[in-house]
């Protein structure tokens, strides 16, 4: 079942969890279907995109511009 661009860029929004001790800080998340990235995090943040079933899909560390893609 395919959804509309716009719910799962929200979806992706929402499921950008950060998966260090790290405190919350201000980001923001794009993407598209294959891609997302994420700018503003803490430099070497870790941070996980989740499925629509709360399970890790992939966890990245951002680099020292904070920014993973």
């Amino acid at each position: 079942m395919k959804r509309g661009l716009g719910g799962f860029l929200a979806a992706i929004a929402l499921m950008l969890v950060f998966t260090s001790g790290a405190s919350a800080a201000s980001f923001e998340a794009h993407g598209s279907v294959e891609q997302v990235y994420a700018t503003g995090l803490p430099k070497d943040a870790q941070v996980s995109l989740l499925d629509s079933g709360s399970h890790v899909v992939e966890t990245r560390q951002a680099n020292f511009l904070g920014g993973a893609l």
